[in-house]
């Protein structure tokens, strides 16, 4: 069951923006400089100036200017980076809330790009039955049927285009409540995404219901770095009919 949890930050775009930084000095010099020694870097990356936090973004960043001369470097603060495929091309993985890439060629600095660090939204929440198939919150589960769920959070459709190797997600705390009116009658937490639920069942009667709670989420980059997903306060409740 697909749960339409989501942070609307910004309205994703699938298009690449490229988005081009005239980096110049602040200060105003002494002599007219000629435009040759300050060339303009161009950047090229899915989400302009943003960056999402824990992942690997890639930009692109070139300096059409120099043509093959061009030979870069880059000296981050505030996030990993790790080399492309192409000279251009680098994979930040921010920790910070900004970041600060300066670019360097043949020992000579061309200037420096920042970045908004940004969090992911939230994924959707995906509850199914062992078997399957999707618990119908309105009519409810039959006590005798149901041996367990499986609880997974998928990331939301354009993130995973964007970032398809740092959008793995894994539920390790989640708890279902065996609810009679209001008093709890069985407790079980899982450290998964399948809750076995045969025992708790045994003890269910029509007009309960099963409380679900999620508490912890883990987020997995391209890299195998695993940290805690931000999650919204989620309850879903299951009435129980015999």
């Amino acid at each position: 069951m697909k749960f339409g949890l989501r942070c609307s930050i910004f309205a994703f775009s699938l298009i690449l923006l490229t988005v081009v930084f005239s980096f110049r000095s602040r200060k105003k010099p002494a002599i007219p400089i000629d435009k040759s020694e300050t060339p303009e870097l161009i950047i090229r990356t899915p989400l302009s100036s943003f960056l999402f936090l824990n992942c690997g973004n890639k930009v692109f960043i070139d300096c059409p200017e120099l043509g093959e001369s061009y030979n870069p470097s880059f000296k981050t603060s505030g996030a990993r980076v790790v080399k492309g495929k192409q000279k251009t091309e680098i994979i930040i993985y921010p920790n910070s809330a900004f970041v600060k890439v300066t670019v360097v060629s043949e020992g000579k600095v061309l200037g420096e790009v920042k970045f908004t660090v940004i969090t992911l939204p939230y994924p959707d929440i995906q509850l199914t039955t062992i078997e399957g198939e999707e618990p119908d919150l309105k009519r409810g589960v039959s006590a005798e049927e149901l041996s367990g769920l499986v609880l997974n959070m998928e990331p939301h459709p354009s993130i995973r285009q964007l970032l398809p190797e740092d959008v793995s997600y894994q539920v390790t705390d989640w708890e279902v409540v065996l609810v009679r009116q209001s008093r709890p009658v069985h407790r079980n937490t899982f450290a998964s995404s399948e809750g076995n639920l045969s025992e708790m069942m045994k003890k269910a009667e029509k007009g309960d219901r099963l409380m679900v709670e999620i508490k912890g989420v883990e987020h997995q980059n391209s890299l195998g770095q695993k940290n805690k997903a931000p999650i919204p306060l989620t309850i879903i409740n299951i009435p129980v009919r015999k």
